[in-house]
C-alpha cells in the first residue's frame, strides 16, 4: 500500500488580511451594540430618535453581529 504524505496548508498574506479585518469588524459590531444598548436614553436624544427607531436600529445591528 502507498502512504500520501499529508501537506500542510499554510495561509497567504490576503487571508490573513481577510481574517483580521473580519475579527474587527465582529468587534465593532458587538461593541456597538452594547454602546446603543447601555447608553440607549443618551443616545436616544443625542440623535432625535424614537424607541421605535432605537428598536430597529438595535434589531438591525443584532442581526448584523450574528451574521457576522
Amino acid at each position: 500500500m502507498e502512504e500520501t504524505k499529508k501537506t500542510k496548508v499554510r495561509l497567504n498574506g490576503k487571508q490573513w488580511l481577510a481574517i483580521i479585518v473580519c475579527g474587527m469588524a465582529y468587534n465593532a459590531l458587538g461593541i456597538l451594540q452594547y454602546l446603543a444598548r447601555d447608553y440607549y436614553v443618551i443616545y436616544k436624544e443625542a440623535n432625535g430618535l424614537s424607541d421605535s427607531q432605537m428598536g430597529l436600529i438595535l434589531s438591525a445591528v443584532g442581526v448584523a453581529a450574528v451574521v457576522a
